[in-house]
């Protein structure tokens, strides 16, 4: 179905209930310029607010000879932009949801027939957008030049339900830039709060690596809230980041979204998940101990509010007390009082 083009960049983009976004998503990646076939892989988990309409409108005005061809895992678009003749677009419109019946991997089995064997792999969520249209052609000239480069990202801007803001990402833009200069590791400074920035939807990164790292974090599977993290930092096994500090994406913050929900509780409990896994990561890798000292500090601070919510959640990692009146106070958030008075408060 894919035909006989090799696509030099496959990019994926995994979408759900996504409709107020996904044209703007798709326009991104129609204006992209390159001198190289790039194939972008659009799948709808069976969304539920009429983002499939969208999908099956734009592509039959945007695509050439887009006919729908019937899967028994959802109805599927392959065809090439009637513009951009070096822009195809893959769109996978799943009839059930994958994600809430624990079939998501399968998703990426679906796709694999692009992905597998390009080049590089870009990612950009259906809410998200590029703005930039030598965004993939500057990091694929880059990655060409330099193969010890296994990944590159660009800068990029924030949008609050619509209203883009230019200088957010800007202190991140500085250190970034900063970091590698210096020539430092960059590692502690991902694990430390991000203050390393990378945002997905701009990277780009080399298939072969990126393939290896999925096959590697295999030991994570069903342990954390989210992944980014432990892909960047798998991937630096293998070689080296570059970053471009021109603005290439719109990255949208919305509500409810994993990093800015309304409720207190699932907040607490992915912040939690993130201090899980920063910490996992750290020891892994043998990162030095100021930065060790910090994030226990961080981790016990999420399990006191998360121990408000829910007293039987059992910890995985390693609680490590300073005193004595500290294992106490742990102690005493496991009791049935406090957990009702938490859930009154967080709830």
């Amino acid at each position: 179905m894919a035909n006989d083009t090799e696509f030099k960049v496959a990019t994926q983009c995994m979408t759900y209930n996504h409709a107020a976004y996904i044209e703007q998503t798709l326009k991104g990646f129609a204006i992209q310029q390159t001198a190289f076939p790039v194939v972008y892989v659009v799948v709808d988990d069976a969304s539920t607010d009429g983002e499939s309409d969208v999908l099956r409108k734009w592509a039959a005005e945007n695509l050439a000879d887009a006919n729908a061809v019937g899967k028994p895992y959802g109805d599927l678009f392959f065809a090439r932009h009637k513009d951009n003749a070096n822009a195809y677009f893959a769109i996978l419109l799943l009839a059930q949801n994958h994600y809430q019946t624990g079939r998501d991997k399968l998703k990426y089995e679906y796709i694999a027939q692009w992905c597998s064997k390009a080049a590089y792999i870009a990612l950009c969520e259906g809410d998200d957008c590029w703005i930039n249209p030598n965004k993939l052609s500057m990091q694929v000239e880059y990655m060409d030049r330099f193969q010890d480069c296994v990944m590159t990202h660009t800068a990029f801007r924030y949008s609050k339900e619509g209203h883009f803001t230019a200088n957010d990402a800007a202190e991140g833009t500085k250190f970034n830039l900063w970091a590698l200069e210096q020539g430092t590791d960059i590692r502690p400074y991902i694990l430390d709060g991000n203050r390393y920035l990378i945002q997905t939807l701009t990277v780009l990164m080399r298939a072969q690596a990126y393939f290896k790292a999925m096959k590697e974090m295999q030991q994570y599977d069903g342990m954390f809230l989210m992944s980014d993290t432990i892909l960047w930092m798998t991937l630096l096994q293998y070689g080296r980041f570059h970053f471009f500090w021109q603005e290439t994406a719109v990255y949208r913050l919305h509500a409810d979204s994993a990093t800015n929900q309304k409720s207190v509780a699932r907040k607490v409990r992915f912040l939690l998940s993130c201090a899980e896994m920063r910490i996992t990561l750290a020891l892994r890798f043998d990162m030095p101990s100021w930065l060790m000292r910090k994030l226990y500090k961080q981790y016990n601070r999420m399990l006191t509010k998360y121990l408000w919510i829910d007293r039987d959640y059992k910890p995985f990692v390693e609680v490590r007390y300073r005193n004595v009146f500290e294992r106490m106070f742990y102690g005493l958030l496991r009791t049935r009082m406090a957990g009702a008075l938490g859930k009154k408060i967080l709830h």
